[in-house]
């Protein structure tokens, strides 16, 4: 038996059905998965979950290295113009 796991977005539109090989198919939150019948499928989900954590934890990373320590968000408005004092 050969296993191959991908992880994917659908489409904004499309509909989530089963093919011509499956009887049904169902999305599932993963705090909430059924009851998983083979090692190799909760080691996809392990490895799932540890991608994600290491994800999030780049998408801070990046975050911290592209705002000043301490500094707060600029607010967006145009370009400074110079006061002249008369």
């Amino acid at each position: 038996m050969v296993g191959l796991a991908f992880r994917a977005r659908l489409a904004d539109g499309e509909n989530f059905s089963p093919g011509e090989e499956m009887l049904e198919v169902g999305v599932f939150p993963l705090d909430g998965l059924p009851p998983l019948a083979f090692p190799s499928h909760r080691q996809v989900v392990a490895d799932l979950v540890r991608s994600l954590a290491s994800e999030a934890a780049a998408e801070s990373q990046r975050a911290e290295r592209a705002a000043p320590h301490g500094a707060l968000p600029s607010p967006a408005r145009g370009p400074r113009q110079r006061l002249r004092r008369r």
